[in-house]
């Protein structure tokens, strides 16, 4: 032990850059590293996203909404206000340009600012609607080229289906499979379930031990043991 101790000192001695002459400084903020953030929205939790309670150390100001946008950025940084309840504070649209100017500024600490320039957070997207729903702490959206497949007859309608993707092809290969099925008297669909399954993941240490509690859980026995013990956690991983 003391001796691959002694092997990783030299060698992390041996990592250590060699001290130059030269008059120029290095630039701190290349090594700059950030903390964790202080906290975090949970999942779309509407209980994560509510206004935080005004505290002696840490007080949002009343007339937020009548601040300039970079002044309310200058309290996300100074962690006065926290950059995930923005929308409870301001409207969903000018939430998004306020936290586009606190990440800038720290992405600039990183001499990275100006990296969000080109993500766009135009008004084409409604953030009223993603708030609480789609995506937490929202700084932008990334268009994706929509391409149309049909006709296609479906249940003895004609449809069109719009397409978003970044593949090449994509949209051409199912219009030609859509040309195909219409060619041929249509398509009929049937729904026979409509959810959305949920299951418990049990983590082996080998590949071996996963192999064995797969045998071990096809013994009816067996897997009613472990069925009855995963579903007292949960009413969802049924």
């Amino acid at each position: 032990m003391r001796q691959q101790q002694h092997m990783q000192t030299q060698y992390q001695m041996k990592q250590q850059p060699t001290k130059s002459h030269c008059s120029h400084k290095s630039d701190p903020t290349k090594s700059k590293i950030h903390p964790p953030a202080s906290s975090a929205p949970v999942c779309s939790d509407p209980a994560s996203m509510k206004a935080p309670a005004a505290s002696s150390s840490s007080k949002v100001p009343t007339n937020v909404k009548e601040l300039p946008d970079e002044e309310i950025a200058d309290l996300v940084l100074a962690g006065k206000i926290k950059d995930h309840i923005l929308e409870k504070l301001l409207d969903c649209d000018r939430a998004v340009a306020v936290r586009r100017l606190a990440f800038d500024a720290k992405l600039s600490t990183l001499n990275r600012g100006g990296a969000l320039a080109h993500l766009p957070s135009g008004p084409s997207l409604d953030y009223s609607r993603v708030h609480g729903a789609n995506c937490e702490i929202v700084v932008g959206y990334v268009p994706l080229p929509v391409g149309m497949v049909g006709p296609l007859t479906l249940n003895g309608e004609t449809v069109y289906i719009p397409m978003a993707t970044t593949e090449g092809c994509l949209v051409a290969s199912t219009n030609r499979g859509c040309k195909a099925i219409t060619a041929g008297s249509g398509a009929i669909s049937t729904i026979t379930r409509d959810g959305i399954t949920r299951a418990p993941c049990v983590r082996m240490k080998s590949a071996q031990e996963a192999a064995h509690l797969k045998i071990w859980c096809e013994q009816e026995d067996k897997f009613a043991l472990m069925k009855e013990a995963f579903e007292s956690t949960t009413n969802y991983g049924k």
